[in-house]
């Protein structure tokens, strides 16, 4: 069938099931679907009208939140608890880094690694519902942080990475360089 497949999570809660999702190219949509790994029986938990590259699950198993690439940046899109509909809630220039982590404990915010309010890219807080506003959990002064990951156990982040260096953009040629130049300015903010 057109479209392509993705594991999106075991589903921490349920042994039994875990998220899939979908994107049918010819439709343009989103799905995700849980599925039931004795069976293969599913049920449809999530559909977008749009290329999503992640799903961020909350802790009550159901994709809540979603992510996609448009032409010139990332839509953030996200789904109150008992609302059906994911709304655009978020959308974010090229040169902006906006990766969620995972829910936190209170199921309402995330942990994000955000550059949206600094040069670097921290550790956040961030609130779909508040959307303008980040809580900074840890924000390092000369370096980036690259990654980071969320303990069930504890349940809290437990680990880190930075990168000290930004990669270069190098351009094989002057006229290259000055469109992206031009293109930046352009789309900026």
């Amino acid at each position: 069938e057109d479209g392509s497949l993705r594991l999106e999570s075991t589903l921490r809660h349920d042994p039994y099931r875990v998220l899939i999702s979908r994107y049918a190219r010819v439709e343009g949509v989103s799905t995700v679907l849980r599925v039931d790994v004795r069976d293969g029986q599913y049920a449809e938990v999530a559909t977008l009208q749009d290329n999503v590259i992640a799903w961020v699950e909350g802790g009550d198993g159901l994709a809540r939140t979603a992510i996609s690439r448009t032409d010139f940046g990332t839509r953030v899109y996200s789904q109150a608890k008992n609302d059906a509909l994911f709304h655009n809630v978020l959308e974010l220039d090229f040169s902006t880094t906006f990766r969620p982590i995972r829910y936190a404990a209170d199921n309402e915010s995330l942990y994000v690694l955000s550059n949206r309010f600094s040069d670097k890219i921290a550790l956040v807080k961030w609130n779909p519902w508040v959307p303008d506003a980040e809580e900074p959990i840890l924000v390092l002064e000369s370096v980036d942080v690259e990654s980071a990951t969320y303990s069930q156990a504890l349940p809290q982040i437990d680990s880190l990475s930075d990168r000290n260096f930004r990669q270069a953009r190098p351009f094989s040629d002057e006229t290259t360089e000055q469109h992206h130049r031009k293109l930046k300015e352009k789309l900026a903010g």
